[in-house]
Formats: C-alpha cells, structure tokens, sequence
C-alpha cells in the first residue's frame, strides 16, 4: 500500500520488542521511509511526545502504564494525535470503550490483524485529514461571518437560482427574517414588489451596475436600498453561487430630497433676487432721469428767473407812466398777464420734476445707505472710484418718507462721484 503523503512520524509505545519489531516491518513496508520513534515506559514517552508525531501506535497493557493514559498525557498538553491501539484477544471491549474515550481506532494483536495495521492507519489519517480541513472550513466560515456581520452593508448568499443559502446575522439584523425563515427562498421575497412563487428559478442576472430596489422588511415595513450581486466561482472557473449585497440608502435618499429642495429654494431665491435686482436698476434708471430733469430744471429757472426778475421790474416803472385810458393801456394788461405766465410755468417745472413727498415708513437707515451706495458702484467703477462704506452692525430706525431720503441720498452720492478724481475713495458712513 503505497502513501502518497510526506514522510510520516510514528510513535511505538509497547514495552514488547518483539511486538515493535514486528509493528515496525509492516509500517516499514507499507510506507515510504517513515519515521519511527520507539518508547518503553512513561518517562520515555512524556519526552517524545514533546515532539509531536503523526501517530502513535499504542499497546494498551504497559509497564506502568496504559494506553488510556496515553490519551489522558495527549489531553493534558492539548496535543491533537491520532492514536491506534493494539490489544491482545478477548481485549476487545476495552478497545471499543478505548474508542468512545478517542481512541481512533484498534488492531487485534496477531499477525493477522497487524497486517491491516498500515490500511487502518491510512483510514485514520485519512479521516484526520477531513476532520482537519473541516475544521479549517469551518473556523474560516466562522471568521467570514463575523466580518460580515460587522459590515455596515448586508451579504447575502444565493444559489445559481437565486434561492438563499446563507443568511448572515447582519441580514437577520436588517430585515428581521431568521437563517430558518430565509433560507432556501428565492432573494426576490426580499424585495417589495415580490410576488409569491415569482422568481423562483432562472430569473436570476448579475447586476453590471448597483439597482436602487424597495426592500421589505419581516415587519411590513419598507426602506430603500441599493443592490449588487456578483458570481461566486469554484476553483475551476465555474459559477457556484451568488453573493449578495444590500446597502440601506434611506438616509441618504432623505439627504438627496433635502438637498433637491434646498437647490428649489436657492432657485426661487435667486429668482427674487434677480427680480428685485431688476427693479432696483430700474429704479435707479428713473432715479438719474429725475435727478438729470431736476438738475435742467434748475438751469432753466436758474437762466430765466433773472432776466425775468428785470423785465418785471422793468415793466412795473413804465406802467406807472402809461395812464389807464392810454390807446396802449390794453397791451399793459396783457403784458402783465404773459409775466405772470411765464413765472408760472418756471414754478409748474419745480412741481413736475422734484421729488413728490411721500407717506413716512419705518426702515433701517444703514440698509437705505447701502442699497443706494450698491445701486451707484457700478457708477463710480466707470470713474475709477471706490465707495467704501461703514454701516453699524445694529439697526438705525427711522420713521419718514424713505423715498424721499433715498432721492437726496442718490443725489449727495452721485454729485460725490462726479466731484471725485479717477482713483479716489467715496467713504459713506453712519454712526448711530
């Protein structure tokens, strides 16, 4: 019986030469090159065992000790080695018992019985093997799912068909199911708009990119959540299964509904501003059409009034020498009439072009001066000029006609700008 394995370590522990020797010929024959360490009593046993071997090969009557003990030295030093025991005829309850104990296994001591030695320790080492790579299996399943579980997104598997094969304690935390009541169901029940008995089998596609999906929960309750799915391969390159990913997004759908409502709100807002800055602009156009009448009005009055002031002076010394029953009394009159005329067009022209008192209003001062002071920037930039202005943090209440205040503002700034030099300073301030 050949072993593909590497190079095995025996341990002999019998107290019978005879008995290792012929141990010995069948393992010797059996394997290839093993390793084999002989031992008598306890002592010698206690500093071989420091050195771990494959097996041990056991007999069950020693000097001073037995092969129970054996398991007891292996148990107390925490060392996993497979033991065979070797009991004489009759002994045959004591090997099974030995067994429940964890005896691996038992060979009658004939020759007989010892040429099946080599085949019942390749089946013990052999079954070994699995227990050791289940147990590797299952540590790592174990480690696995505790990753998973402390994952901020849930991991589910699924077969090729979609149907849950595993059901993590994180899903169970996410959707309330438990592995009983998920297992073996289609992921599809998962999902809001799942229909009993739909998605059973081969409806199953990889997702390319995540799918925003209403996922329910066991209570009936429901929360958005963003899909992935990817296939799981066997060694050889083969989909074996399909693993699973949910993320909850509902705070971040909630995050995006509060974001697309404040972008609405900025939009509103800025078409309110754009309105008002509009009327503003407007304003200020009437305003430099009022304040350039007001200012041609004052030229006209300014040039007539006096030569007016003298043809009426002049006017009030003839008519005294012009007696009332003159033949030119009757241009007197009307000259008269066209002075008084002309006066009253020059003081008609005051009434239509300055400013029309207003009804008084409560407003903040520092805000009127910076409004008229933002209308008129662009104004001093054409000049090179700057307007730097100081307002006060708190409010400076007055009770007046703003419109009124707001003309004489804009004309007190706009003389400023047009007394100024190019790269001078305009400073407007107020102090409450």
């Amino acid at each position: 019986m050949a072993n593909s394995r590497n190079r095995l370590r025996f341990l002999l522990v019998d107290d019978d030469r005879s008995d290792r020797g012929l141990v010995k010929r069948f393992l010797t024959k059996e394997f290839e090159d093993p390793e084999i360490r002989e031992v008598e009593t306890r002592a010698q046993f206690l500093v071989e065992i420091a050195d771990p071997p494959d097996l041990i090969v056991s007999d069950y009557l020693l000097r001073g000790f037995n092969g129970l003990e054996v398991l007891e030295i292996l148990r107390e030093k925490d060392l996993d080695v497979p033991v065979v025991l070797l009991t004489g005829t009759g002994n045959e309850e004591i090997a099974i018992e030995a067994m429940k104990k964890g005896v691996a296994d038992y060979v009658i001591k004939t020759i007989e019985h010892i040429k099946r030695l080599p085949a019942t320790i390749e089946h013990v080492l052999r079954l070994r093997q699995i227990e050791q790579e289940r147990r590797v299996a299952e540590e790592e399943l174990l480690l696995s799912d505790q990753i998973l579980n402390y994952m901020p997104d849930t991991v589910i598997l699924t077969d090729l068909e979609g149907r849950i094969v595993r059901w993590t304690g994180s899903a169970e935390g996410t959707f309330g199911y438990r592995a009983s009541e998920a297992i073996g169901h289609s992921f599809k029940f998962l999902l809001a708009n799942w229909q009993e008995g739909a998605g059973r089998t081969g409806e199953w596609e990889e997702f390319d990119q995540p799918k925003e999906a209403l996922c329910r929960r066991r209570d009936s309750s429901t929360f958005q959540a963003e899909l992935t799915s990817r296939h799981l391969y066997d060694k050889e390159g083969k989909p074996n299964g399909i693993v699973m990913v949910y993320r909850d997004i509902t705070e971040r759908k909630k995050m995006e509904e509060a974001l697309r409502e404040h972008t609405e709100h900025l939009g509103r807002l800025v078409q309110e501003r754009t309105k008002k800055i509009e009327e503003l602009q407007r304003q200020k156009s009437a305003m430099e059409k009022l304040a350039a009448t007001g200012q041609m009005a004052a030229r006209v009055a300014h040039e007539i009034n006096n030569p007016l002031a003298g043809i009426k002076n002049a006017f009030t010394l003839i008519r005294r020498d012009i007696p009332p029953d003159s033949k030119y009394g009757s241009y007197v009159e009307l000259i008269k009439k066209e002075i008084d005329r002309i006066a009253g067009i020059i003081q008609q022209m005051y009434k239509t072009y300055s400013p029309k008192a207003g009804r008084p209003n409560h407003f903040n001062l520092a805000t009127t001066i910076s409004d008229v002071c933002r209308l008129l920037t662009p104004k001093a930039k054409q000049h090179n000029l700057l307007i730097d202005t100081q307002m006060p943090e708190e409010t400076v209440s007055l009770f007046q006609p703003e419109g009124e205040l707001n003309q004489i503002l804009y004309n007190l700034i706009l003389n400023a700008i047009q007394a100024s030099h190019s790269g001078e300073k305009i400073k407007v301030s107020l102090e409450k």
